[in-house]
């Protein structure tokens, strides 16, 4: 797991691991001096059943660093390197089109690193068609509970195409967020593929630019923000208005002092006890 290709070092790595997805017959011929290993689904595994079950079984409303609850968001979780500038451009120009139906319409990137996101923003601003200035959030890098927490905000994931996402795709899809990738032809360009085989949603992969965007656009179309969700929902306040306070249900209540005022304290009633809690045996006088 720790190289997705052939390692190009004849004998001195006997096997790898791979799939049909990530490493499709007609790869298999091309630079693979490793006998190839296939798993039957992927054979990109993380387990976070076990290390993180609270954490998926969970929600918490976005952080500070996020986002209104009612937005749309995309994210991409892979770092900036893997970006490359065609894509982007499909990203932004889906952007674009859903922030024309849904105002609050967001796209995640990771801040890393912290330099790329200028020039990101710059791409962004001077595109033929340019998403809302607020539409591009930076975040930084943080721990990974952390960062699980935050997928599981996210709407759609957009994956990078040359070099794809490895744990950062199966961070979102064990937190419940689907997936976006455009397949290329080496094995670091299929391996989201692979991923989404493995858990039944192949047709989140496409095969050109133009079918990124529109499938972008359309698996946003039909959420509804959760502003709108909850509309109708009754204010507390309201559900509250009609309730008697404590203070007045108790206010005729006699205080336990004046209730216990005439009773004899215990240790006048034991005082002729010995320790052994045998009467005590006067003398006849």
């Amino acid at each position: 797991m720790g190289y997705p290709g052939p390692c190009g070092a004849p004998g001195a790595i006997q096997y790898t691991y791979v799939d049909t997805a990530a490493v499709p017959a007609h790869l298999a011929k091309l630079g693979f001096t490793e006998r190839l290993v296939l798993l039957p689904h992927t054979y990109y595994l993380n387990d976070y059943a076990a290390s993180h079950a609270e954490l998926l079984r969970s929600r918490v409303p976005p952080s500070a660093d996020s986002l209104p609850p009612h937005c749309v968001l995309l994210c991409s979780l892979n770092q900036l390197p893997k970006l490359d500038p065609s894509l982007y451009f499909a990203w932004l120009n889906a952007l674009s089109r859903a922030a024309a139906r849904a105002p609050c319409t967001r796209l995640w990137l990771l801040r890393f690193p912290a330099a790329g996101e200028a020039h990101l923003r710059r791409e962004a601003h001077a595109h033929a068609s340019p998403p809302p200035r607020t539409a591009l959030i930076g975040l930084p890098t943080v721990r990974h509970v952390a960062h699980l927490r935050r997928a599981q905000h996210c709407d759609l994931m957009l994956d990078s195409a040359l070099c794809n996402a490895h744990t950062s795709g199966t961070d979102a899809l064990w937190a419940g967020t689907p997936m976006l990738t455009m397949p290329g032809e080496t094995q670091t360009a299929r391996v989201a593929l692979s991923l989404l085989k493995a858990v039944a949603q192949p047709e989140l992969a496409v095969a050109s630019l133009r079918a990124f965007e529109d499938a972008a656009t359309a698996l946003t179309a039909d959420l509804t923000p959760t502003t709108a969700l909850t509309a109708d929902l009754t204010p507390i306040t309201a559900l509250t208005a009609d309730l008697t306070p404590t203070t007045a249900l108790t206010a005729d209540l006699t205080p336990i002092t004046a209730l216990t005022a005439d009773l004899t304290p215990i240790t006048a009633l034991t005082a002729d006890v010995d320790g052994a809690g045998a009467p005590r045996v006067w003398p006849r006088g």
